[in-house]
């Protein structure tokens, strides 16, 4: 075998085996695109039903006789809220919670409704 096209097969692998590196850092940098920052309610929506989570939580550790107050006062103590100002949000979480719930049972209606209407008179979709 010529020493010549050794070399020359060794460089050409040499090259593919570059490109494959620089292709592969180039997909790397892309990475994915970064996520679109949450809606304002929506941030707050799942706040609150995290927050009924961890009351859930603390009233299961006080039913066996611990204190449940790590989970219910996570956010508190997280936010360095005073129990006036907590209890501010909690009451504004239940009431968010309450309007929710209303509007879930409007569109629970809208859908009722849609089902009573003659399937040749509904629209695709």
């Amino acid at each position: 075998m010529n020493p010549l096209t050794g070399l020359q097969a060794r460089i050409k692998q040499i090259r593919r085996m570059a490109i494959l590196v620089l292709i592969a850092a180039k997909l790397w940098g892309q990475g994915s695109p970064s996520p679109a920052p949450l809606p304002t309610h929506v941030l707050y929506e799942q706040f609150f039903r995290y927050q009924r989570h961890l009351d859930h939580a603390a009233a299961a550790v006080e039913k066996q006789g611990k204190t449940g107050a790590e989970f219910r006062n996570h956010f508190q103590q997280k936010l360095r809220f005073t129990d006036k100002q907590f209890v501010l949000v909690l009451n504004e979480g239940m009431r968010l919670q309450t309007d929710l719930g209303k509007q879930d049972a409007k569109g629970r209606g809208l859908g009722q409704y849609q089902s009573s209407i003659p399937v040749s008179f509904q629209q695709p979709g």
